[in-house]
């Protein structure tokens, strides 16, 4: 997840791809959507009829746009009581707060007896140097919802020893993520869970201010940014992983 500022008071805003299109309400304390959600939601896949789960739903955005593309159910994770209360208010007014299932838990603790089709994640995963270990279930403040340690893994990569278990058989999980924290590292451990593996999509976008800030850390632990007319640049990409 890519760094943005926390709105001061409410705002409105839209959210989605081609034809499919939400409204938002973003407020005090709530990540809005940003550039990597948007990039998630451009390479969703059909979704109807199938049971969905967003990983770190903040706001609602993915798990209300799964639900108004036709998933026949779609649960929203997150440890922001907050952004919970806005997902909520965001499913209403998308007129699917009847498929759309909040719980705030970290997904490490998270006691879930079902399985889903599809999974989509954007998780905290700026490569953060002054933080020791995180504790996302006690600490959802800005930083939190974006930082993911001193290699940008932390979190990642507990998640994507959970996820596997999360999936159904033939089930889906996409997740969005920066090529400064290793695409390859984390297809690879999704292969370990015994899912086939591919990087379904990439493109280059320019590094916003908290990245831009990290640069040079993030280039000390490996990454080179490409420099064009002043502005870094980098790619993102969407992984999925399938269930065998």
């Amino acid at each position: 997840m890519s760094g943005s500022a926390f709105a001061s008071e409410d705002r409105d805003i839209e959210f989605g791809s081609g034809d499919l299109k939400i409204p938002l309400r973003i407020g005090p304390d709530v990540p809005p959507p940003t550039v990597y959600t948007e990039f998630l939601a451009e390479n969703l896949p059909d979704c109807s009829g199938l049971q969905t789960l967003d990983l770190g739903t903040g706001c609602g955005a993915l798990a209300v746009l799964l639900a108004k593309a036709g998933a026949a159910g779609a649960a929203g994770l997150d440890v922001n009581p907050l952004a919970l209360e806005y997902a909520k208010r965001n499913a209403i007014a998308s007129g699917v707060r009847e498929k759309v299932f909040l719980f705030r838990s970290d997904f490490r603790a998270w006691n879930n007896p079902r399985v889903f089709d599809l999974i989509v994640c954007n998780p905290p995963q700026i490569p953060t140097p002054k933080h020791g270990a995180l504790d996302p279930a006690a600490d959802w403040s800005e930083f939190a919802a974006v930082e993911g340690g001193a290699d940008g893994r932390q979190v990642m990569n507990p998640l994507l020893e959970r996820v596997p278990g999360l999936l159904a058989p033939g089930g889906r999980f996409l997740m969005v993520q920066a090529a400064f924290t290793g695409w390859e590292e984390s297809l690879e451990r999704l292969r370990d869970g015994g899912l086939e593996v591919t990087l379904l999509a990439r493109k280059g976008i320019e590094a916003d201010p908290l990245v831009s800030a990290r640069a040079g850390y993030i280039e000390s632990i490996g990454y080179r940014f490409r420099r064009e007319a002043g502005a870094l640049r980098y790619e993102v990409g969407v992984l999925s992983g399938v269930r065998k």
